[in-house]
């Protein structure tokens, strides 16, 4: 089979399970549940507000604590997480301010044969697209840096069933000047993969 019809194949793949799995309850407990040719992961939902730690955040913008913006679907085929850290401008000495949004796509259903980590690949293709990757010298399949206009500095990386996006706009961050970015960068994504597991 050709690679672009794998590809094709891959992403009808998780179209299903984004469209045909969802909402048909808890089927963990349930494996005749289970859409026919599907498999439940092993994947866990991470806690999007713990994948970087508070002091990198601080360095960042400013602020230690971020929130969390929804919840999670964890009987569908698929879910999202995300936490959102923003500082209008904290009084103090430093004054940093910004925001940093990191959202966290985990496959909990996967399609029998085939590559398991198909689906999030995909979603790594998908949020890296048409921007400038730089790669990050770190011990996961898929890592991605960059900047675009409104981003201070972008962080992508897929590991297993999970694909994390990392943004960050504080372009009065002396931490996101550009010299120190590729290392800022490597800082987050370590600190990511470290808690993913």
């Amino acid at each position: 089979m050709s690679p672009l019809k794998k590809f094709l194949l891959a992403g009808m793949s998780v179209c299903l399970l984004i469209s045909g799995c969802s909402g048909h309850g808890d089927s963990r407990d349930h494996p005749s549940k289970l859409p026919k040719n599907f498999i439940r992961t092993d994947a866990k939902i991470p806690d999007p507000c713990g994948l970087i730690s508070p002091a990198l955040s601080e360095e960042l913008i400013g602020l230690k604590v971020g929130r969390q913006t929804n919840t999670p679907e964890p009987n569908d085929a698929s879910t999202d997480v995300e936490c959102r850290w923003d500082n209008g401008g904290l009084k103090g000495e430093h004054r940093k301010q910004g925001t940093i949004n990191l959202s966290a796509h985990v496959d909990l259903m996967r399609v029998v044969g085939g590559d398991p980590y198909s689906g999030a690949k995909i979603h790594y293709r998908s949020y890296t697209a048409g921007k400038k990757c730089n790669a990050i010298p770190v011990e996961a399949p898929e890592t991605c840096w960059y900047v675009e206009s409104g981003v201070s500095l972008g962080v992508v990386l897929q590991k297993n069933y999970s694909t994390i996006w990392l943004t960050c706009d504080a372009s009065d961050s002396p931490s996101l000047a550009s010299k120190n970015l590729s290392m800022v960068a490597s800082r987050a994504a370590t600190e990511i993969l470290a808690k993913l597991g």
